[in-house]
């Protein structure tokens, strides 16, 4: 999602948890599991960075680099891990590396697990002359700016056709969520 800025906007924290202890085993999206969930090993934030490498493969080609027909073919692929998966031509070398350096298969050698931590990440050369400070301080001319009317306005978004949809759902009046 993007703000009125035209800044990313995370909306969707389904999966997300305060670590009380090293490891956690919460499983998460096809496209964007890990080695070591596939193997049942547990995850830590090394898990956030092999989910960056996917992200950024699918926003440059539109799909993850490790989906494959199936299910099993995309496990597979993750498998093979990001350094040895044949990646399209088309990216630049730059965008191949942090690909390959965020999509380790060895969770502690991931790019951003090491030392310099989030900063190698920053510090990569595919974000060369990208202004940080100015993301983090907000000054920063986001390239696409959506006119919206308040926090309610749902006109940048797609209108579905279909008759079939039910336009006013009935109240849940059965008290799943009483304890959240």
């Amino acid at each position: 999602m993007l703000d009125f800025k035209g800044y990313a906007k995370l909306v969707d924290f389904g999966n997300a948890k305060r670590m009380i202890q090293d490891k956690t085993y919460t499983f998460c999206s096809m496209e964007y599991v890990a080695p070591e969930i596939v193997l049942g090993r547990g995850h830590n934030k090394s898990l956030d960075y092999w989910s960056l490498g996917v992200f950024i493969s699918e926003l440059l080609l539109g799909d993850s680099i490790f989906r494959g027909s199936n299910a099993l073919e995309t496990y597979q692929n993750v498998l093979v891990g990001g350094e040895k998966i044949k990646l399209p031509s088309k990216l630049t070398k730059d965008s191949q590396s942090i690909i390959r350096s965020l999509c380790k298969l060895h969770p502690a050698k991931r790019l951003g697990c090491q030392q310099d931590g989030i900063n190698a990440i920053k510090n990569h050369r595919w974000f060369n002359n990208f202004d940080w400070v100015s993301l983090e301080d907000g000054t920063l001319k986001a390239p696409l700016i959506r006119p919206i009317n308040g926090p309610t306005d749902l006109t940048n978004f797609y209108q579905i056709q279909d008759a079939n949809i039910i336009d006013d759902a009935t109240e849940d009046l059965s008290n799943w969520d009483i304890d959240f």
